[in-house]
């Protein structure tokens, strides 16, 4: 591992910092997932990302380096499937997440839902999905034979990809949103190409990057405006929504 090269490039500040090409971006996180950097490192990167921006070649790479480092769920192809990640919870409006993903699979959609079993001072999809007597999956097993029933499953970030919730976790330590927040929105957890990743944005430059790097990937996608962060349409005002 030679890191200093590309820290120096991503980390020299808003003018000057300069973005990786896809294959360096899928090195430097394949590092971050495998846990091989120390936590200097670590925090200089996620810093650094955060202050200079993502570019789309940075989060395809990233995803490139999560492909083999999540599990992957089992669906029909004969059946529209639908993944809702779920990651911010609720502070002041309802979190209406849990009742679209019901109201997706009434329809006969299998529906996935991934995201944090807790949020601190938000109301998390996973703790209303428990109130319901449903219960977060602790397995994939379990979720391909929820699906199987008709049912939503609602699978944990920890159980679907571990070295993903890890990266998510330095939330906690840095008090900051990091790039696994971002990719969590776009990576598609079925082995199915069809599958519609829901995605949502909070501020206008993510609309353009999530788009962006979306059409990449050429995914399957709608993207929006987030309600307190979630994939859901605000039902006080009308916002746009892209396929």
């Amino acid at each position: 591992m030679n890191l200093q090269p590309l820290l120096k490039r991503i980390g020299r500040g808003a003018s000057g910092a300069r973005s990786l090409e896809r294959h360096e971006a899928a090195e430097l996180f394949s590092w971050l997932f495998d846990g091989l950097l120390d936590p200097a490192q670590v925090g200089a990167v996620l810093i650094a990302l955060r202050m200079k921006g993502e570019s789309v070649e940075e989060l395809v790479g990233a995803l490139d380096a999560l492909q083999g480092r999540q599990e992957r769920i089992s669906v029909e192809a004969g059946r529209p499937v639908v993944s809702i990640p779920t990651y911010n919870g609720a502070r002041n409006a309802p979190n209406l997440v849990p009742l679209l993903a019901c109201l997706l699979a009434r329809e006969g959609i299998q529906v996935i839902l991934h995201g944090v079993r807790h949020d601190p001072g938000r109301t998390a999809s996973a703790e209303i999905w428990s109130a319901l007597g449903r219960h977060p999956c602790e397995s994939i097993g379990q979720a391909e034979v929820s699906l199987q029933r008709g049912e939503p499953a609602f699978v944990p970030i920890d159980i679907l990809a571990p070295p993903l919730a890890r990266m998510l976790g330095f939330r906690t330590l840095l008090g900051l949103r990091n790039t696994g927040h971002t990719i969590a929105k776009l990576f598609n957890p079925t082995a199915l190409p069809a599958c519609l990743r829901l995605s949502a944005y909070t501020h206008p430059e993510f609309d353009r990057l999530q788009r962006a790097t979306l059409e990449r990937l050429e995914a399957h996608a709608m993207v929006m405006r987030a309600t307190e962060g979630e994939v859901v349409a605000n039902v006080r005002r009308p916002s746009r929504i892209d396929w």
